[in-house]
């Protein structure tokens, strides 16, 4: 059986594509896989603001917010974030730091709540609602937003 000898170019050429496909093929589909997870990730954490409550606010005070914040019909979600555990959180990140993570204290944060949204388009209208309420200081979007 004889081969042309023209085809061996194009033979060898497909063995080369194929070896190829074989050795980066399962990176680019990995690859894929995380762009998706990340894509998704981003999606579902920009739905998420953080709500500072003002510092001199009474426990009291504290758990109004929250309640008012629960019977928002565009919120899916609201998580209460005390500001021991912001300050604990922030001594996590700056563990590396010994003397700045020292210097933390709870006095410097004040409780908070993250709220997630039930759909993104809704986030200019709640954080619009947010402004309504009473001891509230300031809203983060996700980027800035401590705890999940």
């Amino acid at each position: 059986m004889k081969f042309n000898e023209s085809v061996i170019p194009l033979f060898i050429c497909c063995i080369i594509l194929i070896i190829i496909y074989m050795s980066t093929g399962p990176k680019i589909i990995a690859s894929i896989r995380e762009n998706i997870t990340f894509v998704t990730n981003s999606i579902q954490e920009s739905k998420k603001i953080q709500v500072w409550v003002i510092k001199d606010a009474n426990p009291e005070e504290v758990y109004a917010l929250g309640e008012k914040l629960k019977t928002m019909p565009e919120i899916e979600n609201v998580q209460f974030v005390s500001k021991e555990e912001t300050a604990n959180k922030y001594k996590e990140r700056l563990k590396e730091y010994p003397n700045a993570a020292e210097a933390i204290e709870t006095e410097y944060f004040s409780d908070s709540y993250i709220i997630t949204l039930k759909q993104i388009s809704s986030k200019q209208k709640i954080e619009q609602k947010i402004t309504e309420i009473e001891n509230w200081k300031k809203t983060t979007s996700k980027k800035n937003v401590f705890f999940n």
